[in-house]
């Protein structure tokens, strides 16, 4: 499949590249990603023969946070699809948004198609809850 390639473009998401990274490791044909930031993907142990030419989740979530803060935004709303990769940008945006001061008053995670879940934050005396609400998409 990929004998005489003197490297792999490809792919565009996370959830691509990492089985695609387990073959061309194997094969010991580079693979260069365009799109995948998920932050797995920069261990060299499991991922040895993968780069990237856009920063990895790590290096990005802290910095669209700052960006946020710079806008002069307070209060943020996330939105992404239920996969382990998008969880985990969401999840690590939310933290260094928090860290900073920002506020996330909504968390939306969904597969497509199908059901969404929008996680309501809302504080109370005791502190911060959640409250799920399921939609369906149509």
């Amino acid at each position: 499949m990929l004998e005489g390639a003197d490297g792999l473009l490809g792919g565009f998401h996370s959830s691509c590249s990492k089985p695609i990274g387990t073959v061309s490791s194997y094969m010991r044909i580079p693979q260069i990603s365009a799109g995948s930031t998920n932050s797995q993907l920069s261990d060299k142990s499991t991922y040895d023969h993968f780069m990237r030419v856009v920063a990895p989740d790590a290096n990005m979530v802290p910095a669209m946070a700052r960006a946020i803060q710079d806008l002069g935004w307070t209060k943020v709303a996330t939105l992404c699809t239920q996969d382990d990769f998008a969880s985990q940008a969401i999840n690590a945006f939310e933290t260094s948004a928090m860290a900073i001061g920002l506020e996330i008053v909504t968390s939306a995670e969904f597969p497509f198609p199908g059901k969404f879940t929008i996680r309501v934050r809302e504080r109370e005396r005791e502190g911060l809850f959640l409250r799920y609400i399921n939609h369906r998409l149509l």
